[in-house]
């Protein structure tokens, strides 16, 4: 039996994500500056900043969401030259927490082993696409 509000993976994924957002002092789901990076939001940003364009994975745009959120940026921070550590000020438990929730919420294992070669937006996007290919 599976369903997210029934104990299922998928509710199992949102307690996790939940516990990280706690864990940072936050209020899962809202952050201290107003709500939380939607989906429909970072895309219509990535779209504006692509020029109209966006063709993206889904994965990988949804890869993106999380990042944005996760990191309390907007989309157009998300550059693939963007620094994690001086740009985007993420830390070495931020990526920790940043690679369980993308492996819960695009279902996908290792890449936790990863992190420690993560320099860039790119090199995190890189190891989404290894990944899922």
């Amino acid at each position: 039996m599976s369903g997210g509000l029934f104990g299922g993976p998928e509710d199992m994924a949102g307690q996790a994500r939940d516990a990280v957002f706690q864990a940072a002092g936050g209020t899962p789901g809202v952050r201290e500056d107003g709500p939380r990076n939607t989906a429909e939001t970072v895309r219509d940003t990535l779209y504006q900043a692509a020029g109209g364009r966006l063709d993206d994975e889904p994965l990988i745009a949804q890869a993106k969401v999380i990042m944005a959120d996760m990191l309390e940026c907007e989309a157009q921070a998300l550059r693939p030259e963007a620094d994690l550590a001086t740009d985007l000020g993420a830390d070495e438990m931020t990526l920790i927490n940043l690679a369980a929730v993308l492996e819960m919420e695009l279902d996908i294992d290792e890449l936790y082993e990863d992190v420690h070669g993560w320099k860039t937006v790119d090199d995190v996007l890189d190891s989404v696409h290894e990944q899922t290919a």
